[in-house]
């Protein structure tokens, strides 16, 4: 548990040492996902997050450790581990890198007929 507070530093620096690979996959993941999980991806509130556990473990981890995002394959493991309500903060300082991320991203265009 007190690993991934130490190494979040270290992700935190890798993610953005990675941001433009990273951006446009967390984007596309990010659009694959349902509106709940849209939702606590973009604000990641701890009472949301212990209100929806499912979603995340279900859908937001996997997708975060799909793009290869820094930090969400160890905290995969450790919410598997551990549960939810004892990662919840390296949960959140996870997300809420992922929704900075998100927030800085160039929203597509519809296409012009």
């Amino acid at each position: 548990r007190e690993e991934g507070a130490k190494r979040e530093p270290q992700f935190r620096a890798e993610i953005e040492k990675r941001r433009a690979e990273l951006q446009p996959k967390l984007l596309e993941a990010y659009n694959k996902l349902d509106e709940t999980a849209q939702k606590i991806l973009k604000s990641p509130a701890a009472e949301y997050i212990k209100q929806n556990p499912q979603v995340v473990t279900m859908a937001i981890i996997p997708a975060l450790v799909a793009v290869g995002f820094p930090g969400a394959t160890m905290l995969s493991s450790a919410v598997k581990a551990f549960g939810m309500v004892e990662m919840i903060l390296p949960l959140i300082a996870l997300l809420t890198i992922g929704s900075e991320m998100l927030s800085e991203a160039p929203i597509p265009q519809p296409a012009r007929a």
